[in-house]
């Protein structure tokens, strides 16, 4: 199991950037691989929590985890628009930003003891 400042953690949630910003244009294509590309980043994100200690108590993880699910549900129900859409996009991103910021702190914490 990874700790959360560890540098391959860090290096995931700059990949995981990538995936959330990835639905944006997949909405506005209206691809018919939306739906399931979100449900993907949902049950990849439920799955951090087996891999990366701790993650669980992170509020930043567990509203990305909340937010991704609210998205797909209301996805899968048509009932998104595209403001919506691109304010929980970029609501997303901006977790997970906070999510490698709070890792890379940890970790420099760590190092100075």
């Amino acid at each position: 199991m990874l700790v959360q400042n560890n540098k391959s953690y860090i290096k995931y949630c700059d990949t995981l950037v990538d995936k959330v910003y990835k639905i944006l244009p997949l909405y506005e294509e209206e691809n018919v691989g939306l739906v399931s590309n979100v449900r993907s980043l949902v049950i990849e994100s439920y799955g951090l929590q087996g891999v990366v200690q701790e993650v669980g108590c992170d509020s930043d993880y567990v509203t990305l985890l909340a937010t991704l699910e609210g998205m797909s549900r209301l996805l899968s129900e048509d009932k998104l628009s595209h403001q919506d859409m691109k304010r929980e996009v970029f609501k997303c991103i901006n977790l997970v930003k906070k999510m490698k910021t709070s890792a890379r702190e940890m970790g420099d914490n760590y190092a100075k003891r």
